[in-house]
C-alpha cells in the first residue's frame, strides 16, 4: 500500500503507487479465480525496499487460504535516516479477507511518521462500506484494494486507497516487457505504468504475480523487489 504521492504532507516515501492496466493477449495471466491464481506457493510475499541504492525497510504479505476464503496479512516496516538518525518512519498493517474473488473485510492502520490512520471495511448488500480518514464512503462491489497482489489490478480504473479508506481514480498501461530480479533470479514480466490519482510502475509475472513495484517521492526512486529465496523462478513464470 502507498498512498497519492502528490499530498503536500510529509507522506514523503511512501506516497505514489502501483501500476497496471490490460487486456487478454499482452496482459499477465488473469483467469477466472484470480486470487487463486496470483496466490503464491510458499504463501508470502516478502519485499526489500530501496531508497535509491539505500535499504529502508520491507513489505511483506503472507496469505492464508481455507476453501475458497483467504486472508491476507500486510506488514509494512520502513525506515529513512540521514547520517544515522532516523528521519521518516512508516507502518503499516493490513489485513484483508476475500471470499472467493469478492472482498468481505478490511482493516489497516498506519502510523506515517507520526500521522496515524485508520480504515474498516466491510461488504454489504450496496457494496463496500468504508470507514476511513475522510468520513465514510460505499465502494462498488468490485473494487480492489491498494494492495497490489492480484494481477488483474491492471484492469481496474478506481482503487480503495488502505491508508485512508478513499476511492482513487487510476488508469494502467503496458509498459514493456522486461527481465527483472525477483526472487534472486531474473524473470521476464510485464511492466504496467498506473496514473490519475495514483503514479507508480509495476511488474507481474508471466502468471499474474506481483514481482516488482518502482516509484518516485520528492525526487527519490523507491524501488520494491522480491526478496531471494521467496520462490524459484518456474512459480513466477510460465516461460523461461
Amino acid at each position: 500500500m502507498i498512498t497519492d504521492h502528490r499530498s503536500p504532507t510529509r507522506r514523503g516515501v511512501l506516497a505514489g503507487v502501483l501500476a497496471g492496466a490490460g487486456l487478454a493477449a499482452v496482459a499477465p495471466l488473469v483467469p477466472r479465480d484470480a486470487v487463486a491464481a496470483t496466490l503464491p506457493p510458499a504463501m508470502q510475499l516478502p519485499f526489500e525496499v530501496r531508497r535509491g541504492d539505500s535499504p529502508i525497510g520491507s513489505h511483506r504479505l503472507t496469505f492464508t487460504r481455507d476453501g475458497d476464503r483467504t486472508t491476507v496479512e500486510i506488514a509494512i516496516d520502513m525506515e529513512v535516516k540521514f547520517t544515522f538518525v532516523p528521519v521518516y518512519r512508516y507502518v503499516h498493517r493490513n489485513t484483508e479477507v476475500w471470499q472467493g474473488d469478492r472482498l468481505v473485510s478490511l482493516d489497516t492502520r498506519t502510523d506515517d511518521n507520526g500521522d496515524s490512520f485508520t480504515v474498516s471495511a466491510r461488504r454489504t448488500a450496496e457494496g463496500i462500506e468504508v470507514e476511513g480518514a475522510e468520513g465514510r464512503v460505499l465502494a462498488p462491489a468490485d473494487i480492489l484494494p491498494t494492495s497490489y497482489w492480484r494481477g488483474d489490478t491492471i484492469n481496474q480504473t478506481r482503487l480503495l486507497d488502505t491508508q485512508r479508506g478513499v476511492i482513487r481514480q487510476v488508469a494502467f498501461s503496458r509498459a514493456g516487457r522486461e527481465q527483472v530480479v525477483a526472487a534472486g533470479t531474473m524473470v521476464p514480466a510485464a511492466r504496467w505504468r498506473m496514473t490519475g490519482d495514483l503514479t507508480a510502475d509495476v511488474w507481474y509475472s508471466d502468471l499474474g504475480q506481483w514481482v516488482k513495484l518502482a516509484f518516485e517521492v520528492r525526487g527519490a526512486s523507491i524501488a520494491y523487489t522480491l526478496a531471494p529465496g521467496s520462490a524459484g523462478r518456474d512459480t513466477l513464470a510460465r516461460n523461461g
